[in-house]
């Protein structure tokens, strides 16, 4: 559909949008991630949430069912599962370009975007505003943080809900062994033809590791604390920048695709890979996530450790 059409067609519905909010049984007024103010429905039935699976989960871990989604297809199994593999709910497309038209067929009375600040798209910002009232929410600044600003919109109480989620996954990290400061977790990932590092403020499931005292060797260690959520490139000849106690490993590519660098001998004769302790990081949750991913992080966790622990 034609850009222009669209913006007609959501600003011939603002009226309507207007008037159904001014009606409501009650509203809100709530300051989001990126300072605006916005009058929100006290509880909000219909929500959408226009991106990606990052701030997808939070809404699920918190109980809440949208009527909309973005981007199904990096979705985890346990998330699709969630969503009772997504019956009645809107698929919006890709996070990096939503479909305004299906945003519109949802009929949301709220929509929840990434700041446009932080890796946001101002166009869909302005266009949504048009459905529906929009508030902005920083899924890439940490999980604990990020809790904290979605009960700011929504409400202390999934605070802590989501919290306590949280805690039980760091627990049940911290769990399978004695003193996990003296055990060096890697995390890295591999793709076609490269190598990706992961430092401890790289990714969600470096926050946990963190939260739940593990080591990191020297060539993951940062020194800060912003989380950046995304990993580092490093050439072949680095590749022992990811040994470690235990390697939770990423890949994105079939085997064929990988074998470039796991069929070297640079691959196999890193200890990590000898000693079998090498263990399948999926990054559809690892890599970003709430309470849900961090639960499966931890199963993954424990799973490893078996194998350390033979």
């Amino acid at each position: 559909m034609n850009i222009k059409y669209i913006v007609l067609a959501l600003t011939i519905s603002v009226a309507v949008i207007s008037s159904s909010l001014a009606h409501a049984e009650s509203t809100k007024m709530v300051t989001d991630v990126s300072g605006n103010q916005v009058e929100i429905p006290e509880t909000p039935q219909r929500i959408a949430v226009a991106w990606d699976r990052g701030i997808t989960e939070l809404v699920i871990a918190a109980g809440i069912r949208p009527v909309a989604v973005a981007s199904t297809n990096e979705f985890a199994p346990f998330l699709v599962k969630a969503l009772d593999n997504l019956k009645g709910i809107v698929n919006l497309g890709s996070h990096r370009e939503i479909n305004l038209e299906k945003l519109l067929s949802a009929q949301p009375d709220l929509i929840i975007i990434q700041d446009v600040n932080n890796y946001g798209n101002p166009e869909l910002l302005t266009l949504a505003q048009n459905i529906a009232p929009v508030v902005q929410l920083n899924s890439g600044k940490g999980l604990r943080l990020f809790i904290k600003d979605f009960g700011m919109i929504f409400g202390e109480k999934y605070t802590k809900i989501l919290n306590t989620q949280v805690d039980k996954a760091v627990a049940k990290m911290a769990a399978v062994t004695v003193d996990p400061s003296s055990v060096l977790v890697s995390n890295g990932m591999l793709l076609p033809g490269t190598l990706r590092l992961y430092k401890d403020n790289s990714n969600l499931a470096s926050q946990l590791m963190a939260e739940a005292g593990f080591g990191r060797p020297k060539s993951q260690i940062s020194g800060m604390t912003e989380i950046i959520n995304d990993g580092t490139e490093i050439s072949m000849e680095n590749i022992g920048l990811l040994n470690g106690d235990i390697l939770f490993l990423g890949k994105i590519g079939s085997d064929d695709e990988l074998s470039g660098i796991t069929s070297t001998d640079l691959w196999k004769s890193l200890p990590v890979v000898k000693n079998g302790l090498v263990v399948n990081a999926d990054w559809r949750y690892w890599n970003v996530g709430g309470p849900l991913a961090a639960s499966h992080i931890a199963d993954d966790f424990v799973a490893g450790f078996q194998l350390l622990n033979k």
